[in-house]
């Protein structure tokens, strides 16, 4: 008996191999197994994760080159010659935005519409780890457990960074031998969580001083500075602060919402009416979160659990008549299962992907349009350790950019590289490939570099030396070669005008299949063969599809072939066409009580699944 199956969408993403005999569950329908270099978009396709920009080595070179964007600034704080890293985003203006990175106490920062320089810092005042950070006007606080509070100061131009230790009026007493571990801006305020004596402890300075933190005259008024402490039943550190319509506060052990009296309006020294000032700290779940700033994800907080394997959905819920948390990894499990999240940020446009970095070194992405429904895990590696990720606006492309950090290995040293990952291409019309200045450009290699008519030598490829790279040469997929110790290559002919050369990276789609009903109920556990698959392709070049079996030992066996786009008319010496439509193939081999079947790509080429049709007999 033949049945044909249609899988309309992906945005089941991947999940838990636990819910793998739960047909009836509607994201199974439209889940995976794997979802591997893979991206679900909201759409319902699944297109494949472009690769990273190499921008520069924080290890050999600091000191960053002059990249496009316009009105942001990531910097990253490098700790013991670039082995370990934070990155952190600055907001300049709408029209100039710097780079800055910090090595060995030294800022170095570059205008990335233009040149850039150096700025001093005495390394007995500052060290550059374990921080939280907060912007205000073009200054970043930041607070350390172990250093007084300071600011980087930055300007309009930002041709100086200076690091300042903030000279606050009336410092509070318990600040003379530690210092608070959190900061944020709330209500006008300078706000100032936990100390290693007081760890549920909250500084607020007066309105619009965020330098002063005591009180105007002798008898108190709202603008006033002030302190209160967290009241719970234990030990609960505070670990993070964001200011939303109300102060939201992340401990050990439990999430508060903090207000004034009655639930609503300012927080105030003194009490106005009996529904208005004062301090209301309630605690509203009791997850208990991990020391990562949270992320607001369409009017709901998302933070980390305490353990750093689930991430939970902060939320009102008129029904409770206080703050829930869902738990939004919950159908991802194994993906945290023996592993821990480390860093995070979120890709808001241009399809809503929550990014996160792994202990041991993975990028994991959830795809998350709560207004519709979507969450969608996915996997990715980007062939070395990724240590951490921030997420920048660009008004040039009109969408957001991801950079990470990656610790690679150079011939046998770890480096630490920045990168950029490319522009997700979701665009209908055809790219303009080679607009490298404008992002217009898909690229399927990671630490990728471009080159412009490089001749037969490829040079200016050290941070990949020694490791075997994929090629992307006017349009085709050229042979892999083996950077040397001085960073070059030799292509097959010098007749090249773009040349793309980064590490290869697989991509792999492998889809649950939903169940069907026959004369004897479910299918689920009958012997059954895939027959025939119909691939409905969007924009992709090449690729290969195969069929997994289980033999009866345990071990896995593949019947794989490659997909023939080009045909029988077309030029050999033409690139070949993304392809857009349905794909058809037959599979004549074997029985197996649960088939499956995956499409894969392991060359620099596009991608992009919108839908499949299999075809099963049964029995």
């Amino acid at each position: 008996m033949a049945i044909r199956r249609i899988k309309k969408s992906f945005t089941g993403g991947e999940l838990d191999p636990l819910m793998g005999a739960r047909l009836d569950f509607t994201k199974y329908k439209n889940g995976c197994k794997k979802l591997y270099n893979m991206v679900a978009l909201a759409s319902g396709a699944a297109t494949r994760r472009p690769g990273s920009k190499f921008l520069y080595d924080l290890t050999t070179g600091p000191h960053p080159p002059s990249v496009t964007n316009v009105g942001q600034v990531m910097i990253p704080v490098v700790i013991d010659a670039g082995t370990t890293a934070q990155l952190i985003m600055y907001t300049a203006t709408d029209g100039e935005a710097y780079v800055a990175s910090f090595v060995d106490d030294v800022v170095h920062y570059t205008q990335l519409s233009g040149d850039g320089g150096n700025s001093e810092i005495d390394p007995s005042q500052f060290t550059y780890y374990n921080i939280d950070y907060a912007q205000y006007g073009y200054d970043v606080y930041i607070a350390q457990p172990h250093h007084a509070p300071f600011y980087l100061a930055g300007n309009a131009s930002a041709t100086t960074w200076h690091a300042v230790v903030i000279a606050f009026n009336a410092i509070p007493p318990e600040w003379e031998l530690e210092f608070p571990e959190t900061v944020t801006f709330h209500q006008q305020r300078s706000v100032w969580g936990g100390t290693a004596t007081w760890p549920q402890m909250i500084w607020c300075s007066q309105t619009a001083a965020p330098h002063d933190m005591g009180q105007e005259g002798e008898t108190a008024v709202v603008s006033d500075g002030f302190s209160f402490n967290l009241e719970s039943n234990n030990w609960d550190k505070i670990v993070w602060m964001q200011s939303d319509k109300a102060l939201n506060v992340g401990t050990l052990g439990h999430e508060w919402v903090v207000t004034g009296l009655g639930g609503s309006g300012p927080i105030t020294p003194v009490v106005i009416n009996t529904n208005s000032g004062g301090v209301d700290a309630v605690i509203q779940t009791s997850i208990g979160s991990k020391d990562l700033k949270p992320v607001s994800i369409s009017g709901a907080l998302n933070f980390v659990g305490k353990y750093g394997r689930n991430i939970y959905e902060f939320q009102y819920q008129f029904s409770y008549d206080k703050y829930m948390a869902s738990d939004k990894s919950i159908l991802a499990g194994h993906l945290t299962k023996t592993d821990k999240i480390r860093a995070w940020a979120y890709q808001r446009a241009p399809n809503g992907v929550l990014w996160s970095v792994t202990e041991n070194g993975n990028l994991l992405g959830c795809t998350t349009i709560p207004e519709h429904k979507v969450t969608a895990w996915h996997h990715h590696y980007l062939g070395d350790s990724c240590i951490d990720a921030c997420v920048t606006p660009s008004w040039l492309k009109k969408q957001d950019l991801l950079y990470v950090l990656v610790l690679r290995e150079v011939d046998g040293v770890q480096h630490t590289m920045v990168e950029r990952l490319s522009s997700i291409w979701t665009d209908p019309q055809e790219p303009q490939p080679w607009e490298e200045e404008t992002f217009s450009v898909d690229y399927y290699l990671d630490s990728y570099t471009y080159h412009n008519s490089p001749g037969q030598t490829v040079t200016g490829l050290e941070h990949l030396a020694g490791r075997e790279v994929g090629i992307w040469a006017d349009g085709t997929t050229h042979l892999p070669r083996v950077v040397s110790a001085a960073g070059e290559i030799t292509l097959d002919y010098d007749g090249y005008e773009r040349v793309v050369v980064g590490l290869q990276c697989t991509s792999e789609v492998r889809p649950y299949l939903s169940d069907v009903a026959s004369e004897e109920g479910s299918i689920f556990g009958q012997m059954q063969r895939v027959t025939a698959l119909d691939i409905d392709f969007y924009k992709t070049i090449g690729g290969e599809i195969g069929v997994s079996y289980q033999e009866e030992d345990g071990t896995e066996t593949e019947t794989v072939e490659d997909l023939q786009f080009r045909t029988n008319a077309s030029s050999m010496s033409a690139t070949i066409p993304r392809y857009t439509g349905v794909y058809h193939t037959s599979f004549m081999e074997g029985n197996d009580r649960k088939t499956e079947y995956f499409i894969r790509q392991k060359y620099p080429q596009p991608m992009t699944i919108r839908g499949i049709v299999d075809t099963v007999e049964v029995g």
